[in-house]
Formats: structure tokens, sequence, C-alpha cells
């Protein structure tokens, strides 16, 4: 294993507040605006170079013929995206990014397995991972398909994370990091968003070929449902399950401590967990101390009954001090379309509420009360026939790809 470590300087340069009644000699605002364009070349000129060390980094792991150029781009790219991504997260925090990788070969398949660390006073604070597979002889990306994890490694995932303890759905597989080879395939699963991978071996039943990312311009909706579980949350699982869509439900603590198995029946159904509080209250009105126990409260309940982590936190009523964003280690998701479903008994006007405030990328909140089911399979058809795709809040915003979550940070 071989170890590289860089930090990217970021200049931040400050514009001149406009003052009507203060002039500038000509001469002054030359050298001014000459200061100005020497800083911007020099954060082009570092950021450019910080790339092209990267590049001599990773060019070492590749092993020379025809078909490298195409790989090292590859990695290339993603590893400079991850290194950006990870130092404007943590520009504040008097951090550095470091990494260290491994190389695996075997007659069929090269693969490389990529670990980030953001170091502060010499410890650890995140880690990522990043995996890359290729096919051996022709250096074609590889990777295991949806239909092929969902119905082949799934089930053994299933299983063998249940002897830790742990219980994975549909919904965690996109987090699910993977090293291929020949005699078996190397899946490593993140406990939390520090990133403390599981790790599991299993036999290799088949992989794919890479294919294309989804095209700008598509359509996202995210199905959100809040204050559950309750006596009615099977009937709205189903209800999803017939549509085949998965939908985030962030629970709130002292109703899953009276139904249990309903929130266990939502995880096994493949839908995403969020946590929305132990008791429910305005965090407006609560001290910091107080915020903390009701956010960990919610989740040990939720993990009691599912065995499952929540994998993002919605306050409730959407209120909150800034000053609480800092202490919350999951993605904190709000909403950008309100279909009021706890206010009006009129189900016309909850689905107009929803149709009439649709964007591109649509995080919806509906409550888990057992009211307006005919409204949400009407919600469900419009988007439907309106070309939207449907995706869980971690799907939405690729908390998956753990560089994308950045704490204290407000999703919507």
């Amino acid at each position: 294993m071989r170890s590289n470590s860089f930090f990217i300087s970021w200049f931040i340069l400050q514009g001149m507040n406009p003052c009507e009644k203060c002039t500038i000699k000509p001469v002054l605002m030359k050298k001014i605006m000459m200061i100005m364009l020497t800083v911007l070349m020099l954060v082009v000129i570092v950021t450019g170079s910080q790339k092209e060390e990267v590049a001599i980094a990773i060019e070492e792991v590749i092993p020379a013929s025809d078909f490298d150029l195409k790989i090292n781009a590859e990695i290339d790219q993603a590893v400079f995206d991850v290194f950006v991504k990870l130092n404007e997260n943590y520009r504040e925090k008097e951090s550095k990014v470091v990494f260290t990788y491994e190389k695996k070969a075997d007659s069929f398949f090269l693969s490389y397995l990529f670990d980030f660390s953001v170091i502060k006073q010499n410890q650890p604070i995140r880690k990522v991972k990043r995996t890359f597979n290729y096919n051996a002889t022709d250096g074609r990306p590889l990777v295991i398909s949806e239909t092929l994890l969902k119905d082949k490694y799934l089930p053994l995932l299933i299983n063998e994370y249940a002897g830790r303890g742990i219980a994975v759905n549909e919904s965690d597989l996109k987090f699910f990091k993977y090293v291929i080879a020949e005699n078996g395939i190397t899946f490593y699963y993140p406990r939390d968003y520090d990133a403390n991978y599981l790790e599991v071996a299993l036999p290799n039943l088949g992989v794919s070929l890479a294919t294309p990312e989804a095209e700008e311009g598509e359509k996202f909706a995210a199905l959100t449902f809040d204050d559950g579980p309750g006596p009615t949350t099977k009937e709205l699982v189903d209800l999803l399950d017939r549509h085949g869509i998965k939908a985030t439900f962030f629970l709130v603590g002292e109703r899953v401590r009276f139904y249990p198995e309903a929130a266990a029946y939502i995880h096994r159904h493949g839908h995403e967990l969020g946590n929305h509080s132990y008791s429910h209250p305005d965090f407006k009105q609560l001290t910091m101390e107080e915020a903390a126990r009701e956010i960990t409260a919610a989740q040990a309940e939720i993990h009691r009954a599912t065995n499952a982590w929540p994998k993002s936190f919605r306050f409730p009523y959407g209120n909150f001090h800034r000053q609480m964003l800092a202490g919350i280690d999951v993605p904190v998701v709000l909403w950008n379309c309100d279909s009021e479903d706890w206010r009006y008994r009129d189900g016309q006007i909850v689905f107009q509420n929803v149709v009439k405030n649709l964007g591109e990328q649509a995080v919806i909140l509906f409550h888990d009360t057992g009211r307006h089911k005919p409204v949400i399979e009407a919600v469900i058809e419009y988007l439907s026939v309106s070309g939207y795709r449907f995706v869980t809040v971690t799907e939405m915003f690729r908390f998956y790809e753990e560089e994308n979550v950045v704490f204290g940070k407000i999703y919507y």
C-alpha cells in the first residue's frame, strides 16, 4: 500500500463595498485591480497544480498498457473531485485530506480501493472509501447492476450483516462499495457517516458493464412521511409497494416505542429511515443539550426496533436554531413541497398544494397519519405521467457518496 497526502489551500477574495461618498484615484484603482488579478491567477494555478499532483500520484498505480490512459483519466478526475469536496467542506476546520490506495489484480479483474481521511490535530475526523473496478482484458469499467445487487447479493448481505446485529435493506444498496475479484467480491458498508466501514466477503455471482449516469434535466421526486409510525403505517407501506416506490420515513422515537413492529415493517420493505426527534418538540424552545438528547434518544429507539440507523434527520415543524446544526452527525433534510395534509381535510386542496409547488428535485412532505391515501395515490400517478423518477432523500442528494454529506448544512 502506498500513501499520498495533499492539502488544497483556498484563497478567498473579498470585493470592495461600494460607497457613494468616497472615490478612489485611477492609479490606486489600477494597482488594486492588478492585485485582484494576481490573486485570481494564484487560485487557478494552485487548483491546477493540485490536480496535476493528484494525477501524477494516481499514475503510479496504473500498470502500462493500451487502455491505461482511459482508466487513469477516470480515476484522476474522480479522486480530484473527492479531494475538492472534502477540502471545501472542511476548509475552516484546520484540517487536511490524505489518501491511501491499494491495487488488486487477477486474470479477469483489475480493482483499486481508495481510502480518504480528513485529518485534524493528527486524528481522522471523516473517512471516505471509493472503489474502481475494470475488466483486466480490455479496461472497460465494471459494476454490479442494481438488478444483480438486489436479486443475488442483497439476500446474502442481509444474512451476513444480521449476524453482526445490523439490518440492511434495498435502500442501503447504493451505500455499498465493493472490490471485484475472480474468487469473490469484498463489500464495504458504512455504519455511519464517519464511515466506520464493515467488511463482508461474498462469492462472485456476476458483474456488469458500467452504464452512463442519468442525464441532466431528469426530474426526481422524494416522497417523505413524517410523524410515524402508527396503526395505519403498514397500509401506507403496502400502497407504496404496489407502485414500486421507495420512500423516506422520518420517525418519531416515542411512536416507534409504541409501534416497533410498524417501524420494522417500513425497513423490511426497503424504505429509508429518518430521525424526526423523540417527542416531536419545537426545537426553537429547546436548549442545545435538550436538542441533542431528543436526537440521540430517537436514534436509539429506531435502532432498537429495526437494527438499522436513520440516514438523516428532520426538525419537527422545520424549526431550529442555526447553532444546533453543528452537533448533528447525519444530514439534515427539510422539504421544498408541502402537501399540508395535516391542515386540510379536502383532498383536492392537498393534491393542488403538491402540484403547484413541484420543482425538478421535489422533496415532498406528507404525514403518516392514515389520512389522504387516495391523494397520495393521485400524486404518485401525476408524478409518474409527468416524467418524475421516484427516489429516497439519500438518492436525491447522493449521500451514499460520503463526501457529499456536509454536517451543519440544510438539504431541501
